[in-house]
C-alpha cells in the first residue's frame, strides 16, 4: 500500500504540473482571449479553476495544515471539478472530422446490432430447444445396453434440459468447437442428427 501510495502522489503532482505548464502556456499564448473566448469561455474559467485548486491543494493547503487546525472539507468540491476536464475531450471533435464520422457510424450501427443479437439469440434458442427434443426421445426411445451409459450420460448432460442445450449451442456457436458437441450424436446415436448439423 506505500508503493501504491507513492506511485499515485507521484503521478498526481506530474498531472498537476504539466496542467499547470500548460494552462500558464496558453494565457500567455492567447492572453486575455483565454477568459474572452466566444465559444470556450466557460470551459477555459472552469479549467484555470481546477488546476489552480489543484495546485492549491497539494502544495499551498499542507503548508497552511501544518501549523493551523482547519475543516478544509470543502477542498474536496474542487476534487470533483477535475472530471470536468474530461470535457474538453469534446474540443477534439471539431478538428477531426473522420473521428465525428466514426462516432456517428458507430452510433447509427448500435440499433442494427442489438437487432442482429437478437436474431441470432432467437436462432440459437430455436435450435437448440429443437435438439432438447430429439435428444429426450432419443433417450427415451431407443434400447441402450450398459455399454452405451456414458454416451446416454453425455447426452443428457450436454442436452437433457432446455437450459443445458442453451447452454451447450452457446459454446458451439461462439467458441469453434462444434464438432465437439456434434460429432458423439451422429456416430454414436444417429446418423440423422447430421441433418441437423447441416
Amino acid at each position: 500500500h506505500d508503493d501504491l501510495d507513492v506511485i499515485f502522489s507521484v503521478t498526481q503532482h506530474l498531472f498537476s504540473l504539466v496542467f499547470l505548464v500548460e494552462l500558464v502556456v496558453r494565457i500567455a499564448m492567447e492572453r486575455s482571449r483565454y477568459f474572452y473566448a466566444r465559444h470556450w469561455r466557460i470551459f477555459n474559467i472552469i479549467d484555470a479553476s481546477v488546476v489552480a485548486s489543484a495546485c492549491v491543494e497539494l502544495y499551498i493547503i499542507p503548508y497552511v495544515t501544518s501549523d493551523l487546525e482547519l475543516d478544509l472539507t470543502c477542498m474536496r468540491i474542487f476534487r470533483l471539478l477535475r472530471c470536468v476536464r474530461a470535457s474538453r475531450m469534446s474540443r477534439l471533435l471539431h478538428s477531426f472530422s473522420n473521428l465525428r464520422v466514426l462516432l456517428a457510424t458507430v452510433a447509427v450501427s448500435f440499433s442494427s446490432l442489438f437487432w442482429s443479437l437478437l436474431l441470432v439469440f432467437f436462432t440459437v434458442a430455436g435450435a437448440s430447444i429443437v435438439m432438447c427434443q430429439l435428444v429426450l426421445f432419443s433417450i427415451q426411445t431407443q434400447s441402450w445396453d450398459e455399454d452405451d451409459q456414458e454416451i446416454v450420460e453425455w447426452m443428457y448432460t450436454y442436452y437433457g434440459s432446455i437450459g443445458r442445450s442453451l447452454w451447450s449451442f452457446f459454446e458451439l456457436t461462439f467458441s469453434g468447437g462444434w464438432p465437439n458437441y456434434a460429432r458423439p450424436l451422429v456416430h454414436k446415436v444417429s446418423g440423422f442428427f447430421a441433418l441437423f448439423w447441416v
